[in-house]
C-alpha cells in the first residue's frame, strides 16, 4: 500500500501576489449566472443571464440588465473547450442597447468572465457566478416598479412605420407648432421637493429650478450656453450644445420633428397598454413608445436617459404629459408642471443677467489635465481608487495621448481587481511608449490573477529584457513559470534573483524546486542555506521535511517535521505530515497520536488519504473498530478509491470478518482491475474462509498480474486445483 501524504503548496514567498486555479468546463452546470459589466469610464451595470439547454450543449440565454430599463435580450448559446459563444442578440424587453452585447464568455474558477462590445470593440469586463450578490432580487424588482415593462412583438414594413410617425407628428405640431412655449411646475429631486419655470421657443431655451439649498438656471441660444449655480455662485459658459437638449421640456419628441434617422417601429406593450415602439439614431440610440389610440408618448429613452410621462391632459386636442419622471445613472427625480401657455415672453431672459455675471468661468478651461492627474494621485495614495480612477479618466479625455494618464487609472484599476480594464490601460500606455518595463511587469501580473500563466510568462520576459534591474520582475515570473509547473526554467530566474534578493527566502524556494524535480541533495544544501542566513521558520523545515520524506529518509524526515511543529504546533499541515513520517518509520503509536492532533486542528478540512492513513496506523495498533470508523470516513468523501476498498478490506480480515473483506477487495478490483495486490488479499480471505478454489483463482490472477507473494501462496495451498507444484505420486 501507498501512504499518500500533504506537502505544503510550492510558495515562492517573493511577493505579494496570490495564486488562483482555473476551472475549465464544457457544461453549463447552473442555469442562472448573476454578475456585473465594469465598463471602461468605471460605470458598472448588473446582469443576469438564464440558461435554456436545448441541445447538447446548446440552446437559449437571455441576458437580463434591470438598471438598464429593465431590458432583456435572447441569444443564441454553445459551450466548447470551457467557452460560452452567444450569438445573434435580440431585444425582447426594455430599450435599445446600442451594442454587440457579450460574445463569449470562460469558465474560470468558478466564474463566467468576458469581454462587453460595442461595435465590434471591448467596451467593458465581464464576471459572473452562479450565486446571486446580495440585493440582486431587491434590484430586479425595483426595475421593474421604476421603469414597468416594455415587450416587443412584430415590426412593421417601412410604410406603416412612417405612417405611425407622421401621425405622432402631426398630433405633436398642434400643441408645438406655436412660436413661444412656457410652463411653470414644482420639481422633486430625491424627495426634495421646489419650483421650476421653462422658456422656449425655436432653438433657444430657459430653465431655472428652486430647491431650498440651491437656485440653478440653465440656458441655450443659438450663439451662447451658460449655466448658473447658486451653490458656487458661478456661471459656465461655452456649454456643449446637446448638453441643453435634456433641459428642453417644451420638445418632448424633438427627434420626431425633424432630427435622426428611423430604424424600426414596431408593435409592443408597455406595462398592458397596445403601443407602438419606434427607434431613431441619431448621435444617441432614441426609443419613443407611444400609446396606439391616442398617440400620446409614454415613455422616451435617449440612450439610457429615461423619461417616462403620465398625468395627460388635453391641450389643443393633443394629450401632453403633466408629470415627467427623469430616470438617468447619475439622478432622478420628476417634473409636475401646473401651466403651460403659448404667449410671447422677453427674450432677454436669455442673457446672463448682471447679477450672474461677476463670476464667469469658460467651463472647458475650468480643470486641465494635470489637475485631474494630481488629484487622482492624491486619491490614489488614500487608497481611494474608485474615484482616483474617475479622475484619471477626466484627465484622459482633456489628453487622450499621454501615457501616465492610463498607467495610473491601470494601477489603479489593477488595485480594484479589474485585471481586464487594467491590462487595456497598461496596453495603451505601453503603445504611448511610457514606462514600458513597469507596463509589461503589471500586464503579466493581472494575466497572471487571470490564470493566463502562458501570457503573464511572455510579458514578464518583456519587462526582464527592458528592465533587469528589477527583482521584483524575476520574482514574479517565477511565480508564473512555477504554476506552469516549469521547474527547470523557473531555477534559472531563481538563481538570477539570487543576485538582488537581501533576504533569504529566495534559498528557500530554491530548495522547494528542487523538491519538486526529485533533486533532493541539492535541495538540502538549499534548506541549509536558508536556514544558516536567517530564514529557517516552520515553512522551511517543513518542506526540508518533504524532501527527506520523498527521498525515503524517514529518520531525518521526522527531525525536521518535529522542528516544524516545534515552531508551529497549531498548523495542521505540519503535524499532518510528521504523523505519515512516524508511519512510514513504523512507530504506529506516534503516528496514531499525530493523526488524532491534526483532526484536532482542523477536522473540517481532512481529506481522504488522511483518514485511509490515520485508518492504517490504527489497524497496525490493533484498534480495529477505530480503523473502521476512519476508512468509512475516507470512503464517504471518495468512494470509487480503489485503495480506501484495499484497506477496508484488510481491516476486516484482521477481524475475522472474511466475507466482508471478500466484498470490500471485490469493490476494489471493479474499479482497478489491474492490480494485483487486491486479488492476492481476496485469495487469503477466501483461503481463511475455507473456500480455497475461489482462493486459487484469485492467486492465479495475482500471478499473471505479476505478484510473486502470490505464486508462492498458490505454490503451498493449490496443488489439488492443478495450480503450483505437481502432487507427489
Amino acid at each position: 500500500m501507498k501512504v499518500q501524504f500533504i506537502c505544503v503548496y510550492f510558495c515562492l514567498l517573493l511577493s505579494h501576489l496570490g495564486f488562483g486555479q482555473i476551472a475549465h468546463s464544457s457544461k453549463i452546470n447552473n442555469s442562472e449566472w448573476y454578475g456585473e459589466i465594469s465598463f471602461d469610464d468605471s460605470s458598472i451595470m448588473l446582469i443576469k443571464i438564464s440558461f435554456e439547454e436545448v441541445g447538447a450543449n446548446s440552446g437559449k440565454a437571455i441576458l437580463y440588465y434591470p438598471e438598464y430599463n429593465n431590458s432583456a435580450l435572447s441569444l443564441d448559446y454553445s459551450v466548447k473547450n470551457g467557452e460560452v459563444v452567444l450569438t445573434n442578440p435580440l431585444l425582447i424587453q426594455g430599450s435599445p442597447l446600442n451594442e454587440d452585447a457579450i460574445q463569449k464568455l470562460t469558465f474560470q474558477s468558478n466564474h463566467l468572465l468576458g469581454d462587453y462590445f460595442r461595435n465590434g470593440k471591448p467596451i467593458g469586463r465581464v464576471k459572473m457566478q452562479s450565486t446571486p450578490p446580495d440585493g440582486f432580487q431587491s434590484i430586479q424588482k425595483e426595475a421593474e416598479e421604476k421603469y414597468g415593462v416594455l415587450k416587443y412583438y412584430s415590426t412593421l414594413d417601412s410604410l406603416e412605420g412612417i405612417r405611425v410617425i407622421e401621425q405622432v407628428d402631426a398630433q405633436y405640431r398642434s400643441v408645438f407648432g406655436k412660436e413661444y412655449f412656457q410652463s411653470f411646475g414644482t420639481v422633486d429631486f430625491f424627495g426634495i421637493s421646489g419650483t421650476m419655470r421653462s422658456y422656449s421657443n425655436n432653438n433657444n431655451a430657459y430653465l431655472k429650478i428652486e430647491l431650498p439649498f440651491l437656485s440653478t438656471v440653465q440656458v441655450q441660444t443659438d450663439t451662447l450656453g451658460w449655466e448658473y449655480s447658486s451653490e458656487t455662485k458661478t456661471t459656465l459658459i461655452n456649454r456643449s450644445p446637446e448638453d441643453i437638449e435634456n433641459i428642453r421640456l417644451s420638445e418632448m419628441s424633438r427627434i420626431l420633428d425633424g432630427g435622426g434617422s428611423l430604424q424600426e417601429v414596431k408593435d409592443a406593450t408597455y406595462n398592458g397598454i397596445e403601443c407602438y415602439s419606434i427607434e431613431l439614431h441619431h448621435d444617441v440610440v432614441s426609443l419613443y413608445v407611444v400609446d396606439k389610440e391616442e398617440f400620446k408618448v409614454l415613455f422616451n429613452d435617449d440612450d439610457g436617459e429615461v423619461v417616462i410621462y403620465s398625468d395627460f391632459q388635453k391641450i389643443n386636442d393633443y394629450p401632453y404629459p403633466m408629470k415627467w419622471d427623469f430616470i438617468s445613472s447619475e439622478y432622478s427625480g420628476s417634473f409636475n408642471l401646473d401651466s403651460i401657455s403659448f404667449e410671447q415672453f422677453d427674450e432677454s431672459i436669455y442673457s446672463i443677467p448682471k447679477e450672474y455675471s461677476l463670476k464667469i468661468v469658460e467651463q472647458t478651461q475650468q480643470f486641465s489635465a494635470e489637475d485631474f492627474y494630481e488629484r487622482g494621485e492624491e486619491l490614489f495614495d488614500k487608497e481611494e481608487y474608485t474615484e482616483s480612477i474617475e479622475n484619471y479618466t477626466e484627465a484622459i479625455k482633456l489628453e487622450p495621448r499621454q501615457g501616465k494618464y492610463y498607467y495610473s487609472r491601470g494601477v489603479s484599476k489593477q488595485l480594484s481587481e479589474d485585471y481586464y480594464s487594467a491590462i487595456s490601460d497598461y496596453e495603451k500606455a505601453i503603445e504611448l511608449n511610457y514606462y514600458k518595463a513597469n507596463c509589461y511587469n503589471r500586464l503579466g501580473v493581472c494575466m497572471y490573477q487571470l490564470g493566463d500563466n502562458k501570457n503573464a510568462v511572455e510579458n514578464y520576459k518583456k519587462a526582464i529584457a527592458l528592465d533587469s534591474s528589477k527583482s521584483i520582475y524575476f520574482s514574479n515570473i517565477c511565480h508564473a513559470l512555477n504554476r506552469e509547473q516549469k521547474f527547470e526554467e523557473t531555477l534559472v530566474y531563481l538563481d538570477k534573483l539570487a543576485d538582488f534578493q537581501t533576504d533569504s527566502t529566495v534559498y528557500y524556494a530554491k530548495g522547494a524546486l528542487l523538491t519538486e524535480l526529485g533533486r533532493y541533495e541539492e535541495a538540502y544544501a538549499a534548506f541549509e542555506e536558508s536556514i544558516n542566513s536567517g530564514y529557517a521558520n516552520a515553512l522551511v523545515y517543513n518542506y526540508y521535511g518533504v524532501a527527506n520524506y520523498r527521498n525515503n529518509d524517514f529518520e531525518n524526515a521526522i527531525k525536521k517535521y518535529e522542528k516544524a511543529n516545534l515552531l508551529e504546533d497549531s498548523v495542521m499541515l505540519y503535524t499532518e505530515n510528521l504523523a505519515y513520517a512516524y508511519y512510514q518509520n513504523e512507530n504506529y503509536e506516534l503516528a496514531t497520536h499525530m493523526f488524532q492532533k491534526a483532526l484536532e486542528i482542523g477536522e473540517d478540512v481532512q481529506g481522504a488519504s488522511f483518514y485511509s492513513s490515520y485508518s492504517l496506523s490504527l489497524r497496525n495498533l490493533g484498534q480495529y473498530d477505530q480503523a473502521l470508523e476512519q476508512i468509512d470516513k475516507a470512503l464517504s468523501l471518495e468512494n470509487q478509491n480503489a485503495e480506501f476498498y484495499d484497506v477496508k478490506g484488510l481491516v476486516l480480515h484482521d477481524q475475522g470478518l472474511y466475507a466482508s473483506a471478500v466484498e470490500n477487495y471485490t469493490r476494489s478490483i471493479g474499479i482497478y482491475p489491474d492490480d494485483p495486490k487486491p486479488y492476492y488479499w481476496r485469495g487469503l480471505a477466501n483461503e481463511a474462509a475455507l473456500n480455497m478454489y475461489d482462493a486459487c483463482q484469485d492467486y492465479k490472477k495475482a500471478v499473471e498480474l505479476g505478484s510473486e507473494e502470490a505464486e508462492e501462496r498458490m505454490s503451498d495451498s493449490c496443488k489439488e486445483f492443478g495450480l503450483g507444484k505437481p502432487l507427489d505420486n
